[in-house]
C-alpha cells in the first residue's frame, strides 16, 4: 500500500461495467459527444485519433483497454481530454459518475508483473471506508498507445 495523497480527487467513471477513478488534476475537459455530429461519426468509425476543434489526439476507448466487447453508446458516453505530463490523448468512457474526495484512502498498486513493461492500465485500488475504484494509470495508457495497442 501506499500513502495517499491527501485532497487529490478522482472522478469516477464507468467502462463497461467496471468504474475507474482518473485524478482530476489530469483531466483537461469533459466533452458530450452527442452534442456534435462530427465527434459522434468519428467514434462509431472507431477512429484512433480524434480531431476536436484544432487538436488532433489519441483517441483511447478504455472498453477495448479492458477487452470489452460491447462498444460505447449511448447518451451518456463521453470523451475525457487528459494529459500526463506535455502528452495528452482522449479517453473514451460510457459515462461520468461521481467527484471522490475520500479522506484517510490508500493506494493498493498493482504488480508491473501482470502487465508488459510499463503498460498497466491500472496504477492500483483506491482503498476508503468499505469503498475501492481502480485508479487509471495515464502513463501506462500512453504507453499503450506508443505500442499500438
Amino acid at each position: 500500500m501506499t500513502e495517499y495523497n491527501r485532497g487529490e480527487r478522482y472522478l469516477e467513471v464507468t467502462v463497461g461495467e467496471r468504474a475507474v477513478c482518473v485524478p482530476v488534476s489530469h483531466i483537461d475537459e469533459i466533452v458530450n459527444p452527442g452534442q456534435d455530429r462530427r465527434l459522434t461519426e468519428q467514434i462509431v468509425a472507431g477512429k484512433s485519433n480524434l480531431v476536436f476543434g484544432d487538436r488532433n489526439l489519441p483517441m483511447v476507448d478504455l472498453r477495448r483497454v479492458f477487452d470489452d466487447p460491447a462498444g460505447v453508446s449511448g447518451d451518456s458516453c463521453r470523451i475525457l481530454i487528459a494529459h500526463h505530463g506535455d502528452h495528452r490523448l482522449a479517453l473514451l468512457v460510457d459515462s461520468t459518475e461521481r467527484i471522490l474526495c475520500p479522506d484517510n484512502a490508500q493506494i493498493d498498486e498493482v504488480s508491473d508483473s501482470e502487465y508488459e513493461q510499463g503498460q498497466r492500465p491500472i496504477s492500483g485500488t483506491l482503498l476508503w471506508d468499505d469503498q475501492r475504484c481502480s485508479v487509471l494509470s495515464l502513463e501506462g495508457i500512453l504507453a499503450l498507445v506508443r505500442a499500438g495497442k
